[in-house]
């Protein structure tokens, strides 16, 4: 199940880049136009808000061995939790807040498109979204929970290609559109993960 997760994933990013430059093209932009907006996003912003998942990648390293082995002492496990996401919040929202400032920046000084600033300020909250849920996902994959993490994975990937579609062919939404539908399908995400780990509560303790 994790596997074909990760497989999901791979798929959902591909099929997005494709169908992207399609739905722009449908909201009225020319092919090259619509092809240049899917590069300004999957190659200048997309990269930047993925920095804090280097981050929440080494604390998994680290921290889900001993979630794993952790899983029969309640006590030791709540306080694994607790230090996982006391780590990763703070990280999240000062990335989140440091991609919204330096949004000018970014934009007219190391990519020279001013046109990026308000798509950078408008995506900047997918950086604490990506942080999250990543470590989350991985707390479920460390409990053993991989295949109810799948099916959850399925509907959300299906889920955020529909909003995908629907909303980046809006001619006032456009790219906006597709931060919108990734924003979407993170909340989801994490909302489908976090019940998986409320369930496997429940069911450990009966």
């Amino acid at each position: 199940p994790a596997t074909f997760s990760r497989v999901i994933q791979t798929l959902l990013r591909s099929l997005t880049a494709i169908l992207i430059p399609l739905r722009l093209q449908a909201s009225g932009l020319p092919a090259a136009e619509a092809t240049s907006r899917l590069g300004m996003l999957n190659g200048m912003v997309m990269p930047i808000l993925m920095l804090p998942c280097v981050f929440t990648s080494a604390l998994s390293m680290v921290a889900l061995p001993r979630i794993a082995r952790a899983e029969d002492d309640p006590g030791e496990l709540r306080r694994l939790l607790a230090t996982c996401l006391a780590s990763c919040l703070p990280v999240a929202l000062v990335c989140t807040a440091a991609v919204y400032a330096s949004a000018p920046f970014l934009a007219s000084a190391v990519y020279r498109m001013a046109e990026l600033t308000p798509l950078f300020q408008t995506a900047a909250p997918l950086t604490a979204l990506f942080a999250l849920s990543h470590l989350i996902g991985s707390v479920t994959t460390a409990l053993g929970q991989q295949k109810r993490s799948m099916y959850g994975a399925l509907v959300v990937s299906g889920t955020t290609l529909a909003l995908t579609y629907l909303l980046t062919a809006v001619p006032g939404l456009r790219l906006y559109g597709v931060i919108a539908s990734q924003a979407a399908g993170q909340i989801l995400m994490i909302l489908w993960d976090v019940g998986i780990l409320a369930l496997w509560r429940r069911e450990r303790h009966r």
